[in-house]
């Protein structure tokens, strides 16, 4: 969408498919890569300059046009980033607690026109959460029972792309990891229910 329509539209209405929402919104420019996350462990790169330009109101494009997906496959992250030389890490989550740092490089691909494994997950798991971090920053863990972890990111080894990962929390047999965020400066976190129960406490 071009800035220009984007100016000019009403900003809390977008173009969505029923059962859609958004999980990405940032001001690029046509040089730049889009890395998009998938549940199944996945990932792909698109360039900006190769996405079809449509009005802020449009449905717009679907992946399917330059990836394929499978039929329970959902986008859960995405980001921007300008070149892939860089000394950043994607951290990756899994809704049963486990961890992953890969360094940023490792991504680099030389085609646009298909998944690439990110995160070997175990029998009935999923990814949950990627986040761009560095090195020093920290990793928030929260389970759908209400338990949370915070984990120093250098306490964790880099794994290549197609790594399993370490267990970065510890949970009961009837909990998943429900969401993960990265802690930098922070000092205070808040915490949300889908029930519309919120808290305010210090992050360290």
């Amino acid at each position: 969408v071009s800035m220009r329509s984007y100016s000019s539209s009403q900003k809390d209405l977008i173009g969505l498919k029923e059962d859609d929402k958004p999980v990405f919104r940032a001001e690029v420019e046509s040089t730049d890569y889009i890395v998009y996350v998938s549940n199944k462990g996945r990932y792909g790169v698109i360039l900006v300059h190769d996405i079809e330009e449509a009005r802020w109101r449009d449905i717009g494009s679907h992946l399917n046009q330059y990836v394929k997906f499978d039929p329970s496959e959902v986008i859960v992250s995405a980001f921007v980033i300008k070149n892939f030389n860089t000394y950043r890490y994607l951290v990756t989550t899994s809704q049963n607690g486990m961890v992953k740092k890969t360094l940023m490089p490792d991504l680099e691909v030389k085609r646009t026109n298909r998944m690439y494994d990110i995160m070997t997950l175990g029998k009935n798991d999923l990814l949950v959460g990627a986040h761009v971090a560095k090195e020093d920053d920290f990793l928030l863990m929260v389970s759908k029972q209400g338990r949370y972890m915070k984990l120093s990111l250098d306490e964790v080894n880099a794994i290549g792309a197609k790594g399993r990962g370490v267990i970065g929390m510890k949970l009961r047999k009837d909990d998943l990891l429900a969401a993960s965020c990265i802690l930098a400066q922070q000092r205070e976190v808040i915490f949300m229910s889908h029930k519309y129960q919120f808290k305010r406490m210090k992050s360290d």
